[in-house]
């Protein structure tokens, strides 16, 4: 059997600013160099076979890109910073990426996927839970596809699903990136069905989906803190209810303890000796608060990155466009 636990998802899509340095990883002195170093961005260290890739090349033009070996790693297309790659061979390749002051290199690996997983996503790419058989909220939802090896591994890289929709559904107009992160966009409520087919495997996901006007309150999952264990993991998810009492899943809950924020689902460590905190929740735009003892997961925090708790991090910082967005809309709420 499957464990999803197996392996971890870090997404990462820093923030660029003017001069080219990340916003919060480079030091000062590093970000002083930035703008002419040469650098490779976005590029992780293990893809699936027959998957693609898009990266970013920092650094004083011009910037040279070549791959050690491109039975492995072929660099399809360079323009404007930005360079297609597709992972056509097993093996290892390494890429250097070379301007007039600097050289960098980093090695990939490729290897045949053994499985693969669907799984419903926020709008920033944080897996959230199954998709199959659940009842979720009508709109645009995101769904991940993850490619892993015979060990349950997380491998890299985008092009090798297929998918088929029911009639009343549609894939979302908006791009998403270089990586399995899909939208749909659920205009009716009632049964759907998302088909996932990589090669000859297929998986064939049944869904509900509901109306945000037959919602008529949001309800707090969250154990009874007096049940636990001290050291027990904690997730607090958010639903909405409809007038019959039907829960509904994947509703984009915001989750707040002081000035940190997270989204999608919030997790925690319990610890009965530690300070009883607040945690503020907000969605559809209906606001709930509750209280916990422990010490906060970072795994859907929003922000910069930092370190979880012992096996939990260190999690980097996930942003895209449309998750900034979103959080810069909800950032300028008033406040609790």
């Amino acid at each position: 059997m499957l464990r999803l636990s197996s392996f971890r998802l870090c997404l990462v899509l820093p923030i660029i600013g003017a001069s080219g340095c990340l916003s919060s990883a480079d030091s000062d002195a590093e970000c002083e160099l930035s703008p002419s170093r040469a650098k490779i961005e976005r590029l992780e260290d293990r893809y699936a076979l027959g998957s693609r890739a898009t990266i970013d090349l920092r650094g004083e033009a011009p910037l040279t890109l070549a791959s050690s070996n491109s039975e492995v790693v072929r660099i399809e297309r360079v323009a404007n910073g930005v360079a297609t790659l597709s992972f056509v061979g097993e093996g290892q390749a390494t890429l250097v990426l070379e301007n007039e002051t600097s050289t960098t290199e980093q090695t990939v690996v490729v290897v045949p996927h053994d499985a693969f997983v669907v799984l419903l996503s926020e709008v920033i790419p944080i897996p959230i839970g199954e998709l199959s058989e659940q009842v979720i909220l009508a709109g645009h939802q995101h769904f991940l596809v993850l490619y892993l090896d015979s060990d349950g591994e997380r491998l890299w890289g985008d092009g090798l699903a297929d998918l088929t929709l029911s009639d009343r559904l549609r894939l979302c107009d908006e791009e998403l990136g270089a990586f399995e992160f899909h939208c749909l966009d659920i205009e009716e409520a009632g049964p759907h069905v998302l088909e996932v087919s990589v090669g000859d495997e297929r998986i064939v996901l049944p869904f509900q989906a509901v109306l945000e006007r037959d919602i008529v309150e949001i309800a707090l999952l969250q154990p009874d803190e007096e049940e636990l264990a001290p050291g027990t993991w904690v997730q607090v998810d958010v639903v909405g209810v409809t007038e019959d009492g039907m829960h509904v899943s994947s509703v984009h809950p915001w989750f707040e303890v002081e000035e940190a924020r997270y989204v999608g689902y919030f997790a925690y460590q319990y610890d009965p000796e530690a300070p009883l905190q607040t945690l503020n929740v907000e969605a559809l735009d209906r606001r709930l608060r509750t209280t916990f003892r422990g010490i906060p997961s970072e795994k859907t925090a929003f922000g910069c990155a930092s370190s979880a708790p012992g096996d939990d991090g260190p999690v980097p910082a996930i942003v895209t466009l449309a998750g900034l967005m979103l959080f810069t809309k909800r950032r300028n709420r008033p406040a609790w």
